[in-house]
Order: C-alpha cells, then structure tokens, then sequence
C-alpha cells in the first residue's frame, strides 16, 4: 500500500473506479494505462475485474494507491 485511504472498503459488488497502468518488471516499460469506471456498458464492480483485484480491493479504504505485482 503506497497511500492509505480513509474511505469504506467496497465488497466484490461495490462500483468502484480505478486508475491503472500495467509496467514489465524487467526494465519497467509501460504497456498500458487506463481508467475503468461506472458507465451505461459497464458496471464497473469489484467482482467484474481479475481475481487479483478482487481480492484486494475489498482490503483497502477507498482513496487508497497500491502497487500489485500480478
């Protein structure tokens, strides 16, 4: 954990909106970096995500910053 939030945790069907971006661990290049919230074609809740968000996105407060080598 990076930043600690003081927000609630949200549970696996909680709409939540991230900020990402996805780096190799070799040299750190960037390969993506995008935004995922709420809209008319996609819910955009925990359970709706990779398993490796699901289970750590109902851990930290909400305002939190991680960094999850995946």
């Amino acid at each position: 954990i990076n930043t600690l939030g003081t927000g609630v945790k949200p549970t696996l069907y909680s709409k939540v909106k991230l900020n990402y971006k996805g780096k190799l661990l070799s040299d750190g290049t960037q390969f993506f970096n995008g935004t995922s919230a709420p809209s008319a074609v996609f819910d955009s809740r925990v359970i709706n995500y990779l398993y490796a968000f699901q289970v750590i996105l109902p851990k930290i407060p909400v305002g939190s910053k991680v960094t999850l080598y995946i």
